[in-house]
């Protein structure tokens, strides 16, 4: 497949929505007020599965100038319009919480976990810095989205072992480098705000990768299996927190099968040493739904983690043991 590397603008959003033109936009409610009055344009909040057949009745031609203005949940639902509609797509992102922009896969909700499926990347981003400081902790868990990194990389060992999927030495490599470069943000988490730059090129390589990879098997694994199920479940769960918790539980896991990494067990006790995050999941959701939701997570059939190794009570005891960990 080819490599879509996005053309990247930086700038003052309002202006460069003032100066150019679009068909169509795609926007959530907070950057609804920078949609043109009288434009064609869909608001969304969250998009499901079966929604997708209607957001493509709502567009009004193909080979169409796309505008989406926000983060994941606006950013997956364009590419796939585009993709459908052999549209041009262009890319602000309110937040630099996921690499949604730099991949060719959406996700969306399926009332299961979720369902992801090549669409494409953007072709143009526009960044704005005084924008995407505004977004606060949600830029913080763009860095857990490139930490993920390090246990997908043992689930994707561990499967190439079992010949279920193929090695790539150059990826494998890179991911390595992107692993040592996100422990270097998160030496600094609390002033992520600062680094935005090097959160930005981190979450366009791990889109890169997925990319030429053909799938996301390097940047994703058994921790979004996990947080899948509880973004799934609880609505409006911001990517980076579901990917929190199922990163620690991989993590454990992996360190019990005697597969962990130095890099895996940096990131993890990066990660529990991260007050400022568990505070905020503690003030969004209880234990007790967390672990509910955990309670019916099961190993993917298309997919080999880690969770294949363990029984569903050898894994609900991990779940609750990380639970009360990050609950304390």
């Amino acid at each position: 497949m080819s490599i879509m590397t996005p053309k990247i603008l930086k700038g003052n959003a309002q202006h460069f929505l003032e100066t150019h033109e679009f068909d169509f936009y795609v926007a959530n409610p907070f950057s609804a007020r920078f949609v043109p009055k009288d434009a064609k344009s869909l608001i969304l909040t969250r998009v499901n599965y079966v929604d997708l057949p209607n957001l493509v009745q709502a567009m009004p031609n193909k080979n169409s100038r796309i505008l989406a203005f926000g983060a994941g949940s606006v950013i997956d639902p364009a590419k796939y319009l585009a993709k459908v509609t052999d549209s041009h797509l262009t890319v602000i992102p309110s937040a630099l919480s996921v690499n949604s922009f730099a991949t060719h896969r959406s996700s969306f909700f399926d009332d299961q976990s979720k369902k992801s499926f090549d669409t494409i990347a953007p072709h143009v981003l526009v960044l704005d810095y005084d924008l995407l400081k505004s977004a606060g902790i949600l830029n913080a868990l763009g860095v857990i989205e490139l930490a993920s990194t390090a246990t997908a990389q043992v689930d994707w060992s561990s499967a190439i072992e079992k010949g279920i999927e193929r090695a790539d030495e150059q990826i494998k490599g890179r991911s390595g480098v992107l692993i040592e470069k996100t422990i270097d943000l998160l030496n600094d988490y609390e002033n992520i705000s600062d680094k935005l730059g090097q959160l930005f090129e981190g979450l366009i390589e791990s889109g890169l990768l997925t990319q030429e990879y053909g799938n996301g098997r390097p940047v994703s694994g058994s921790e979004h299996i996990i947080s899948s199920h509880i973004e799934n479940r609880i609505i409006g769960c911001a990517h980076g927190v579901g990917l929190y918790v199922g990163i620690l539980i991989a993590a454990e896991l992996q360190k019990q099968q005697g597969k962990s990494t130095p890099q895996v067990e940096a990131i993890a006790n990066h990660l529990l040493k991260a007050r400022f995050v568990r505070e905020y999941i503690k003030q969004q959701f209880s234990k007790k739904i967390i672990q509910d939701i955990l309670s019916t997570i099961r190993p993917r059939a298309e997919k080999h983690t880690i969770i294949n190794d363990f029984s569903a009570e050898d894994f609900q005891l991990t779940a609750n043991k990380m639970c009360d960990i990050i609950f304390k």
